[in-house]
């Protein structure tokens, strides 16, 4: 499977949708330059960009779940990971309190404490739309 370079779309018979599609106006010799570089292009990729190695994700992603994620994510696509950790290095999950989403939820609850540990004004009958009850 090849990707036309011209509309970035995956192609079984990447000459025939030149013929067709892409390239239906030009002359049969432009079509045979541009089919030989997106055939190039599609073996470069595949030697270079679909193999990764670990080292390298680890310097782009030092945040372990996040890289974690993505090597599964990598995997899972059929990319080529080289020296990738042992499995169990790849279930290891972090202690709740460390990661930014633990921080965040942390930091909203004690906003939410802070909140309704002010006077209740829902005994005023004249509180209105200032009241967060006033509605019920």
């Amino acid at each position: 499977m090849v990707h036309c370079l011209k509309c970035n779309k995956p192609q079984k018979c990447i000459s025939v949708h030149l013929r067709r599609v892409c390239m239906k106006n030009n002359m049969p010799e432009e079509q045979a330059t541009e089919l030989a570089e997106m055939k190039d292009s599609a073996r470069l990729w595949i030697l270079e960009s679909r193999t990764w190695e670990y080292k390298e994700i680890c310097e782009i992603l030092p945040h372990k779940p996040s890289r974690i994620a993505l090597l599964k994510a990598i995997l899972q696509r059929g990319f080529l990971v080289n020296n990738p950790p042992h499995e169990g290095d790849l279930s290891d999950a972090p202690a709740p309190s460390s990661s930014p989403a633990a921080s965040i939820s942390e930091a909203t609850s004690s906003t939410t404490a802070a909140v309704s540990s002010e006077p209740d004004s829902s005994s005023d009958p004249d509180a209105g739309p200032s009241d967060p009850t006033w509605q019920k």
